[in-house]
C-alpha cells in the first residue's frame, strides 16, 4: 500500500501518544464540569460581599457586617444530575467568567483580601485551597 507524502503513518507509539493526549483532555473536561456544577450552587464571599448562586445565577447579594453569618447556598444538596439539567449556554458562560474572576481574586498579590467559597452549608474553601484547585480546572 502506498502512502501520500505528508500523510502521517500510525505506529504503536503515535497511537499511544494520541490516546494519552485524549485521556488528559477528557479528564480536564470532567474536572471542569464537576467544578462548574459545584459553583452553580455556592456562595462566594470576598471582602465584605457575599454572592449566593442558585442554578448558576446570582439569587442574592449581601453586604456583610461584623458577626453576620454567610448565607448557605440553597441548592448545595442537589444531586449533580439535577444541577446538570439547569445548565444552558448562558449558565456555562456565567460560571466560566466567574471561574476566571475567581482566578484573579486568588492570584498571589500583595493585597490578600479574604476570599471564601461555600459549596456546602459550612466549611468554606479559602484562598490557598481555591488557588490550588483552580490550577486543575
Amino acid at each position: 500500500m502506498q502512502y501520500d507524502e505528508g500523510v502521517e503513518r500510525w505506529s504503536p507509539a503515535s497511537v499511544a501518544a494520541r490516546l494519552d493526549e485524549i485521556t488528559m483532555r477528557a479528564s480536564h473536561w470532567v474536572r471542569r464540569a464537576h467544578w462548574l456544577c459545584l459553583l452553580s450552587e455556592s456562595t462566594l464571599v470576598w471582602d465584605k460581599t457575599a454572592l449566593a448562586f442558585e442554578n448558576g445565577r446570582i439569587y442574592r447579594r449581601v453586604e456583610l457586617t461584623e458577626g453576620d453569618t454567610v448565607p448557605a447556598p440553597r441548592g448545595y444538596r442537589k444531586p449533580f444530575a439535577e444541577r446538570r439539567r439547569t445548565f444552558d449556554i448562558a449558565t456555562y458562560d456565567r460560571l466560566t467568567v466567574l471561574t476566571r474572576e475567581l482566578r484573579a481574586l486568588v492570584a498571589p498579590v500583595k493585597d490578600e483580601r479574604p476570599v471564601e467559597l461555600y459549596i456546602a452549608a459550612c466549611a468554606p474553601v479559602h484562598r490557598a485551597k481555591l488557588r490550588m484547585t483552580l490550577r486543575w480546572i
